[in-house]
């Protein structure tokens, strides 16, 4: 899926469009400001002297981080399964040293869903008391939700390496933040 369209014949970003190499972040905002031009980069032929070339400078604008997303699935029918799965995601990121981490925030947009993580130890196993179970769903559109549980809090956990599971259902998970 195209990030940037060209605009609609006859508009200043019709032909060619030029972005800058990196997104302005604002507070909740990426912006990409993009230079354009009615003509194509190649060869625009009267266009690029006549009265109709148009150029001008073009912003587009997503939420922060959420150039790319992992989603549930609307349907998995694994042969491995009794039925299939609707509307179910999972990823489990690689196991990171927690020493230090107060926090671990999440961009990811549940409406009408929820999202639900637990951790793991280094060989896989759920960490008592950070079960997707306890775990607090975050069932909102959300920039920065920082997860818990309902038992226990990250700063409790030994030193060592741990996993973070997030379990999707009818979501899109964009970033995740240890602080």
């Amino acid at each position: 899926q195209r990030f940037l369209s060209r605009g609609a014949e006859g508009s200043f970003d019709s032909g060619s469009l030029f972005s800058n190499a990196t997104p302005v972040i604002l507070g909740d905002e990426m912006r990409f400001y993009y230079g354009a031009y009615g003509s194509t980069a190649i060869g625009g032929g009267a266009a690029i002297e006549g009265d109709q070339q148009r150029s001008g400078v073009g912003l587009a604008v997503l939420p922060r981080d959420r150039f790319a997303g992992l989603r549930s699935v609307a349907i998995s029918e694994q042969p491995t399964l009794k039925k299939p799965l609707m509307d179910t995601g999972q990823v489990t990121l690689k196991a990171l040293d927690f020493t230090g981490c107060t926090d671990i925030v999440i961009n990811a947009d549940a409406t009408g869903g929820e999202v639900r993580c637990e951790l793991l130890n280094e060989d896989g196993y759920r960490m008592a008391g950070f079960e997707k179970e306890l775990s607090v769903p975050l069932r909102k559109n959300a920039i920065r939700y920082r997860l818990s549980w309902k038992e226990k809090k990250v700063t409790e956990l030994p030193p060592a390496n741990y996993s973070l599971r997030i379990h999707l259902k009818h979501a899109t998970l964009y970033a995740v933040t240890f602080r």
